[in-house]
């Protein structure tokens, strides 16, 4: 009896051991189980966070490049649209408009000493614009001079469009801020001009813009273009898609004296010579006019005004009257643009 009873209790307690050890093992496993799924789980969230922080850094880099807005509004834009790229641009535009009409209310009164000429120039148009901004380290700045370059391009495809005779034509602000913007992400120069002021934060102003085109029929048409852009901000970009950058412009219109096309070697020879007459034009500001009758001869040819009159800027034995009566041009018009400074 007392053997039977010693052999329930070793057997009783082997099997209790057995049942604990058992249920221990059953609770590391799945508690080691949980600690494995727990882990891989929390692997799989970083590798996500990672990509979506990657692909959020992403979008707002190229979101900040696209338009040139702060990237505390890009952040806020793709917040506000749960990181979807093509809706935060359109959030953008629309808050960068709104915000951007505020700030240019604010900064309205603000003085502007500063500001960059854009021109394009090709054989048959020659385009201009004058953008103000109130100081230097702006017209250096990459999104001012991109809105230079559009707006330029906006009026150069406005002279081309065939809406216009050929000839010399000029915009006032309000009709250059209604001209359709060459740029993404504006409508109108207005609206690319408010969203630059946003960016910027400067006031801003497009006060003219000028042209002179030729007709498109090139057997018919016997003048000629030149056009000349004078930089003198040190540090500044010479060109940007084509458009060229400076505080001094001048164009013209010419031909042959004879009313015909010329020969070859006479459209090289003028076309050096009216390089050099614009270069003139830009050093020696002469009043706007051809006419020769208007004011009578200046006593000291340095005070001279009149264009054909002043001593020639590359060889002062000569006037430029003379130096185009020699070379057979026959001088049709003269622009002369100067940064912040109207014309007469």
């Amino acid at each position: 009896m007392l053997a039977e009873t010693s052999q329930i209790k070793l057997h009783y307690g082997l099997t209790c051991d057995s049942l604990a050890y058992t249920v221990h093992y059953s609770i590391r496993q799945s508690i080691s189980q949980a600690h494995i799924l727990s882990s891989v789980t929390s692997i799989f969230r970083n590798i996500l966070s990672s990509f979506s922080m990657k692909s959020s850094s992403s979008n707002l880099a190229q979101l900040r490049k696209a338009t040139g807005h702060p990237f505390v509004l890009c952040r806020e834009a793709l917040a506000a649209c749960n990181g979807d790229y093509s809706r935060a641009l359109a959030w953008l535009q629309k808050e960068a408009a709104k915000r951007g009409l505020a700030k240019a209310e604010k900064l309205k009164s603000r003085p502007m000493s500063q500001g960059l000429l854009g021109m394009i120039s090709t054989s048959r148009c020659v385009s201009v614009v004058e953008i103000n901004c109130e100081t230097d380290f702006v017209v250096r700045n990459q999104h001012f001079q991109t809105l230079v370059a559009f707006s330029t391009e906006s009026v150069f495809k406005e002279l081309l469009s065939g809406t216009r005779e050929p000839g010399t034509h000029r915009f006032s602000e309000e009709s250059l801020k209604t001209l359709p913007y060459a740029g993404q992400f504006s409508k109108s120069i207005s609206d690319a001009l408010v969203a630059t002021i946003a960016s910027v934060g400067e006031n801003m102003a497009i006060p003219r813009g000028v042209g002179m085109t030729l007709s498109a029929d090139k057997t018919a048409e016997i003048s000629h273009l030149m056009a000349y852009c004078h930089a003198t901000n040190a540090g500044l970009k010479r060109t940007v898609r084509d458009v060229h950058f400076g505080k001094y412009v001048a164009f013209l219109r010419y031909h042959h004296i004879s009313n015909r096309k010329g020969t070859p070697a006479w459209r090289d020879q003028a076309s050096q010579i009216c390089h050099q007459l614009c270069q003139h034009i830009v050093g020696m500001s002469p009043r706007p006019s051809l006419a020769l009758d208007d004011v009578p001869p200046a006593a000291n040819p340095d005070d001279e005004r009149c264009l054909l009159r002043q001593p020639f800027l590359f060889d002062e034995a000569i006037s430029v009257g003379e130096l185009l009566e020699q070379n057979e041009i026959l001088l049709d018009d003269f622009v002369r643009v100067e940064c912040g400074v109207e014309e007469e």
